[in-house]
């Protein structure tokens, strides 16, 4: 019994170790409490979204839609205008280092967002702006991301140049593939613009078109899978070396108890008897023997010729008492 308590919490010591558990942090690392934000993914790191509001009990909010670039998408709140208008989130990550390839860490990394879900906003073409749509007309604020998270949007590198104009502001990007081939595009301005460019490393903006997949290593559910396997394992290797025991114990029994009735046996064949007990019944004189029958009435004849004997000497002497008596009394008189 020892031995299996000892296993049971060796083996409740351990399993929190080798499981990790499935919770949502913000960008600085705080753990998310509210369980309306789940993991959009069950195995491997993922972003996490708000697709619990209603299990929640968050009234009035729709649920969240996860969707493959690793942002979180709603609605904007509606002011009678904007019915429908998607709008979407940066929010948290299964990864408190948020070091994964599939947590957008460089989405909206900035003191304002540390520990608050960002608001990101589309500007179309796979452009997106942190905190408000309006920013989409700053060229400086705009990054895109891959299509699908923690994949590599492309094997290439890419330099943006920006031609604004008092009207419109538009981009082109220069791009040089991995085959040293450059192809360039942009859209020709106006007669009448007044030019002023500049051309921006892609280094400015979060470089989220350009993340390099890292090895994850095994999923979080391989390594919860392992941890529970590994628990289970433990405590079935405690269940059998617990009966293993137990049936080692019950043959040293069995051969002490053989051991026992050997040894009684041999010092009653050395000649140690055993006692017997004989039970007399008191109530019962004892049969004579036919030879004595006649011995024992003479001894009673005897007997009683003695005190006969006896007796009659006895009531001679009394006689001879009385006679001397009277003898006397005539004597004096």
């Amino acid at each position: 019994m020892t031995l299996t308590l000892l296993l049971v919490i060796t083996g409740l010591f351990t399993l929190p170790y080798l499981v990790e558990s499935r919770n949502c942090y913000s960008r600085n690392g705080t753990l998310i409490t509210d369980i309306a934000y789940q993991p959009c993914s069950s195995s491997g790191d993922s972003a996490c979204c708000g697709t619990n509001h209603d299990g929640a009990g968050h009234v009035g909010i729709a649920n969240d839609v996860c969707d493959a670039n690793g942002l979180c998408q709603n609605f904007e709140p509606y002011d009678g205008t904007n019915e429908g208008v998607k709008m979407w989130w940066r929010q948290g990550c299964t990864d408190p280092t948020w070091s994964s390839p599939n947590c957008l860490a460089s989405v909206c990394d900035t003191l304002e967002y540390e520990n608050d879900n960002a608001p990101v906003y589309s500007c179309g073409d796979n452009s997106w702006v942190c905190g408000r749509k309006s920013y989409c007309s700053s060229t400086s604020r705009l990054f895109t991301l891959a299509a699908t998270v923690g994949k590599e949007a492309a094997a290439s590198t890419s330099t943006s140049v920006a031609v604004s104009t008092p009207a419109s502001s538009k981009s082109a990007s220069l791009v040089t593939s991995t085959a040293d081939s450059v192809s360039a595009s942009a859209p020709v301005p106006s007669a009448d613009a007044t030019a002023s460019s500049s051309i921006e490393s892609a280094t400015s903006a979060p470089p989220l078109s350009n993340i390099i997949n890292a090895p994850a290593g095994l999923s979080t559910a391989a390594k919860a899978g392992i941890g529970a396997g590994v628990a289970v394992v433990i405590l079935l290797l405690g269940v059998i070396i617990l009966l293993l025991h137990k049936v080692k114990k019950g043959k040293k029994q069995q051969e002490a108890y053989a051991k026992a009735e050997l040894s009684g046996q041999s010092a009653n064949a050395a000649g140690k008897p055993e006692a017997v007990v004989y039970a007399h019944d008191i109530s019962h004189r004892p049969v004579e023997m036919a030879d004595n029958d006649s011995t024992a009435q003479e001894m009673y004849a005897h007997r009683e010729r003695t005190e006969l004997e006896s007796k009659e000497r006895a009531h001679e002497a009394g006689q001879s008492i009385a006679r001397v008596e009277l003898d006397a009394r005539g004597r004096y008189a």
